[in-house]
């Protein structure tokens, strides 16, 4: 698992390959963090409805200011978008990639 940190204006400079890319890998190490998380606490030998609520209550760190306010990640048909998961004070990774229109040839 890559452990590569977003830092300020993280996919400026980026092209649209690399940015799509690193979208990914960033949604990759997040869900894996989650993860790790869900099957730590299903080992734990406690009822499920803790467990349930243990995992509810859990914050996962944004991976650009690496605070436990989790991050969001959308994905629509014109758009990838990552952002910090604070909403009152998110810090700056708030990156929006428009997707490319894809030809359809016949």
């Amino acid at each position: 698992m890559s452990k590569i940190k977003i830092k300020q204006n993280a996919f400026e400079g980026l092209d649209y390959n690399e940015s799509v890319n690193f979208y990914f890998e960033k949604k990759k190490e997040y869900n894996e963090q989650k993860e790790l998380k869900m099957k730590n606490l299903l080992s734990e030998k406690s009822d499920i409805s803790l467990k349930k609520q243990k995992y509810e209550n859990t914050s996962f760190n944004c991976s650009n200011c690496e605070r436990p306010v989790n991050m969001i990640f959308e994905q629509t048909e014109t758009k990838f978008v990552v952002k910090c998961g604070d909403k009152n004070n998110p810090c700056n990774i708030n990156n929006t990639i428009s997707k490319k229109k894809r030809n359809s040839f016949k």
